[in-house]
């Protein structure tokens, strides 16, 4: 009689998807939205946007595929099915929400889709789950679709989402790409101190 064996795996990522708070599992195919800034170099590559201690200036969220395909995008979809695109030949990549160009260095966010696995792999588990893409290209969100996600979808910035501190009126129509504001000096706005006083 051949020998039998149990082996207790541990599937807990000890991460939950941001829409249904449902946990996710090592090696389920999942998304991740990260904040970021692009920049065209040979190819357009990513950088994490950092606050001033060097960690995440926001956190990334992971999703499972359904939840965000179906919920979240197509919500996104709805709610911006009558804003027309804010476009420019400046821009390096385009919102896969609402179709605006977005330049290097504006604020923006990646939906990369991977699975969470221990590296290197530890049979005793004494590495963290941990992140990693698979080698498909990210898909780029501006930052006017996070603001309204965040504001109309699904809140996971408890601060609200900008680029450098412009208001919401302000990330709507890019301000900082023509150095003007409707309203300068309006409250937490940082845009135009020294162009507006």
């Amino acid at each position: 009689m051949a020998a039998t064996y149990d082996v207790a795996v541990d599937l807990d990522s000890g991460h939950v998807c941001a829409c249904c708070e449902e946990p996710i599992s090592m090696l389920e195919e999942v998304l991740c939205l990260e904040v970021v800034l692009p920049v065209k170099l040979d190819v357009v590559k990513y950088y994490i946007l950092e606050d001033d201690t060097g960690g995440y200036a926001y956190e990334p969220y992971f999703f499972h595929v359904d939840c965000w395909v179906g919920e979240v995008e197509e919500a996104l979809c709805t709610v911006i099915e009558d804003t027309s695109p804010a476009l420019d030949s400046r821009g390096i990549i385009e919102c896969e929400g609402c179709t605006s160009d977005i330049f290097a260095w504006e604020t923006c966010g990646i939906v990369s889709i991977g699975e969470f696995t221990r590296i290197p792999q530890s049979q005793d588990g004494t590495y963290p789950p941990r992140f990693v893409p698979y080698e498909i290209k990210s898909r780029p969100f501006c930052v006017s679709c996070l603001h309204t996600i965040n504001e109309q979808i699904l809140e996971m910035w408890e601060g609200g989402i900008t680029h450098r501190g412009a208001c919401e009126e302000g990330i709507s129509c890019r301000c900082w790409r023509y150095e003007s504001c409707n309203e300068p000096g309006k409250a937490h706005c940082r845009m135009f101190d020294e162009v507006d006083g």
